[in-house]
């Protein structure tokens, strides 16, 4: 599931693993949804929905010290609607809390926009930092669209 060189796997959504995640974990999550038209994609022939606190992560290598940043093109089903953005640093344990991290919320409107964050892991921490978590949550009653989703860490 990890991408290339800190980038996310599948930020286009194109690809389906086995499994149902391609890449992003919920595999049949209420709320979540890969719609399949390439009309309505941003870029290539599918995107990913989500509605009414839908949510999809991706963990990726990281290191103590590094900048990560994420752009990614959004649009909601009305004027409005929000997607919460989180970037966490965690350590090797992969379902321990967070040691440090960010959350951006973003109102979208129903044309397609992009939407960048950065988030600076700390230099010093108890444990060493070894990845991070990119976490995709539509707002209460929002649907969001998400497409071309990347990711950098310097």
């Amino acid at each position: 599931g990890y991408g290339w060189d800190g980038d996310v796997a599948n930020g286009g959504f194109e690809e389906v693993a086995p499994f149902g995640g391609y890449g992003w974990r919920y595999s049949t999550s209420a709320g979540v949804d890969r719609v399949t038209n390439a009309t309505d994609a941003f870029e290539g022939n599918a995107f990913l929905r989500l509605s009414d606190t839908g949510r999809v992560h991706q963990p990726n290598p990281a290191t103590n010290g590094q900048t990560v940043t994420v752009t990614l093109w959004a649009r909601g089903a009305t004027e409005g609607d929000i997607l919460r953005m989180t970037i966490d640093f965690r350590n090797q344990k992969m379902w321990s809390s967070p040691l440090s991290g960010d959350i951006h919320v973003a109102e979208i409107g129903t044309d397609w926009t992009q939407v960048t964050f950065a988030v600076d892991a700390p230099v010093t921490t108890n444990d060493p930092i070894f990845h991070t978590r990119l976490t995709l949550i539509a707002g209460a009653g929002s649907t969001v669209d998400i497409d071309g989703i990347t990711m950098t860490t310097n």
